[in-house]
């Protein structure tokens, strides 16, 4: 699980994203690779982002993806929270 927390004008932006493409997917990119892209099931507010991905995901060659925190783990200062 990794959580991001938006700024108040990012929090706001994403909340009006979600609105309005609900049944959409949402890809989650780090470094140019899209690692999962969910389906946005309903509005997302509150300026708190919690990111949960299956450990079944494997990239087409079929080796295993690296987890979103691991993927992440460079920009966060050491601070991860799975």
């Amino acid at each position: 699980m990794v959580r991001v927390q938006l700024t108040p004008e990012g929090g706001e932006r994403f909340q009006r994203a979600t609105a309005a493409n609900i049944q959409r997917r949402l890809a989650i990119v780090v470094r140019g690779r899209v690692l999962s892209a969910p389906v946005i099931q309903s509005e997302i507010g509150g300026g708190t982002v919690v990111i949960t991905m299956g450990a079944g995901a494997r990239a087409s060659s079929g080796r295993r993806r690296p987890s979103l925190a691991t993927a992440l783990s460079p920009f966060d200062g050491g601070r991860r929270s799975c």
